[in-house]
């Protein structure tokens, strides 16, 4: 995406890539798929804004994480990216801890156990154990828009956030540190200096300018973590507001004025925020949008070759039939439960449901209770955030999900929190678009920055009759969890 100084889109561009899925819990992508990406949607974007290279001031770059990117001494990867989703480390997490002991990996990373399969330290082992004639050609470990950095400009550095989230950092400072590195015997020249994510890191290099179109010597920013560029592109700058990221998971955080414990459990973390007086209290869930598309893709075939017909979106027709159902959906309560759970609870085992079906339940009841369901989840959420003393007086939501204007009228209602949208959904991009621009002097603060650049699109007030309603079956959504937990283990069984 291509951003002026105060936020607005001029053009952007989107392409597709292979995702490799094999094994038991194996996930890769080809970093080289990545790049060339990269590099198509610039010069689509280039030509659709109709500017010159030369107006672009600076780059920046945010990515999902954490990935490990292992690459040669002329930065080719090795191998493909094992992704933050790839869970293959877990025998390497046993063996982390047992060397190192469970305190102490805890006391000098602040990350917690149930994390660590999918960290760079422990993927690193197991190519070292499965693929260990690559890691005598290791000269680099990246995360992925470290390596884009690195094809845009030859040099190697990783902020701060990045840097925790390999398992290999010191939470006190975000330093690598030596215990880790020392004891799992990995080589510290692979690792990039650690930057803050406004650090100017390099320019545009000859060979990245021809690919991408960029004019050579555009100054690079660090950038950060999808995460952080969420918080940042969705105004997150002062305690009060939580940030939604309404996707295939729903990725929510707020801000603290306090230092509250690295991790809280298996999944809320808390990290320095770029404004030094506050904090980032991060978490996600397991599913959200995810839940919408499995309904989309098994029992609305209909609904889809109808919307191919219409130039519309198959949601789009679900979200009509679910504004059909009255609030409460019948008393039908769904469980969002798809792929395990994270946050409030963390536990793998936990399945999908919908409860309090009837011979009056209709196909409209289930759209709308998904809906209501994700809603929940996102309630459970902030209630956790509420018991940390964090204060949520309203909701910023973004992302594919804020699309629909009744799934944000639905949050509002089940919270009881007024919630806005962003008028930019891909808050990502633009948070990593105010990285550059704070990089390069174009602002002068974060402050600053958020207020010339996010800008709100509509509101929505809690409805306190939809709320009374809510909070009632809120509490049978809760207790229903507590009450299946031990089926749920059972059925995940073999």
């Amino acid at each position: 995406m291509l951003f002026d100084l105060t936020g607005n889109p001029v053009a952007s561009s989107y392409a597709d890539y292979p995702l490799y899925v094999f094994g038991e819990g194996m996930v890769e992508q080809d970093p080289d798929d990545w790049w060339k990406a990269t590099c198509t949607n610039i010069r689509q974007t280039l030509r659709q804004a109709k500017v010159s290279p030369r107006d672009v001031v600076a780059v920046g770059c945010d990515g999902q994480f954490p990935d490990l990117v292992m690459v040669d001494r002329m930065g080719t990867p090795l191998r493909r990216a094992i992704i933050y989703s790839d869970m293959r480390g877990k025998k390497q997490t046993e063996q982390i801890f047992d060397t190192i002991g469970s305190d102490e990996v805890l006391r000098v990373t602040g990350l917690p156990k149930s994390y660590f399969p999918g960290l760079p330290a422990a993927k690193i082992l197991w190519v070292r154990e499965n693929e260990s004639e690559l890691e005598k050609r290791t000269c680099g470990v990246l995360g992925a828009k470290d390596f884009l950095n690195l094809r845009m400009t030859g040099q190697t550095a990783v902020d701060y956030v990045e840097a925790w989230w390999t398992g290999l950092a010191r939470v006190a400072d975000y330093s690598w540190s030596e215990k880790m590195l020392n004891e799992l015997r990995i080589d510290r020249s692979w690792l990039g200096d650690i930057r803050e994510p406004t650090d100017v890191i390099g320019e545009v290099s000859e060979e990245a300018s021809q690919q991408t179109g960029l004019a050579r010597n555009t100054p690079v920013v660090c950038g950060s973590v999808d995460g952080m560029c969420n918080v940042v592109g969705s105004g997150i700058a002062e305690p009060g507001t939580t940030m939604d990221i309404a996707g295939t998971t729903e990725i929510i955080a707020s801000l603290s004025k306090k230092k509250l414990p690295p991790s809280i459990g298996d999944s809320i973390f808390c990290w320095r925020h770029l404004d030094p007086e506050n904090w980032v209290v991060y978490t996600s869930t397991a599913t959200a949008g995810a839940c919408l598309r499995w309904f989309r893709d098994q029992f609305a075939d209909a609904e889809k070759r109808e919307a191919a017909e219409i130039g519309v979106s198959a949601y789009d027709l679900l979200d009509k039939e679910a504004a059909e159902a009255e609030a409460g959906s019948g008393k039908l309560v769904f469980l969002p439960y798809l792929a395990g759970e994270y946050t409030p609870f963390f536990d793998l085992n936990a399945r999908g449901a919908f409860l309090g079906v009837t011979l009056d339940t209709k196909r409209k009841h289930f759209v709308r209770a998904i809906l209501e369901g994700v809603a929940y989840s996102l309630n459970h959420v902030i209630e956790s955030l509420d018991a940390l003393g964090i204060e949520t007086r309203q909701i910023t939501v973004s992302g594919g999900g804020s699309r629909s204007g009744l799934w944000n009228q639905i949050k509002a209602d089940v919270t009881g929190r007024a919630v806005r949208s962003t008028k930019i959904l891909e808050t990502g991009c633009l948070g990593a678009a105010i990285l550059a621009g704070i990089g390069i002097g174009a602002y002068s603060s974060l402050r600053e920055a958020v207020s010339s650049t996010v800008s709100i699109g509509e509101r929505f007030q809690p409805d306190n009759r939809n709320h009374e309603l809510y909070s009632t079956l809120f509490r049978t959504y809760k207790e229903t969890y507590d009450q299946l937990k031990d089926t749920f283990t059972r059925l995940s069984k073999p």
